[in-house]
């Protein structure tokens, strides 16, 4: 993927979390609810343009380090818009 898609759908996904501390959940709840957003979204985006299989079919490594690149990036968002408002 191009960083253009990259970019587009961090900046959707940190709307998301936006959008989720507009509800009355906790912040741990929002960030919890935008991190299985993130990776489900992302994984069903790999498979749907043909770039990987569905997540059960990946190798351990693989979804090992994905979903730790996809809890940091949604701690981080996270994070950062609970320090903001």
């Amino acid at each position: 993927m191009g960083w253009a898609v990259h970019w587009s759908h961090g900046v959707t996904m940190g709307l998301v979390r936006g959008l989720l501390g507009l509800t009355p959940m906790s912040a741990g709840a929002a960030s919890a609810v935008h991190f299985g957003a993130l990776w489900g979204g992302d994984a069903l985006l790999y498979r749907a343009l043909g770039i990987d299989e569905m997540p059960w079919k990946w190798e351990k490594e693989g979804l090992v380090t994905d979903l730790g690149h996809k809890l940091v990036l949604s701690a981080v968002t996270s994070a950062v818009f609970v320090s903001r408002y």
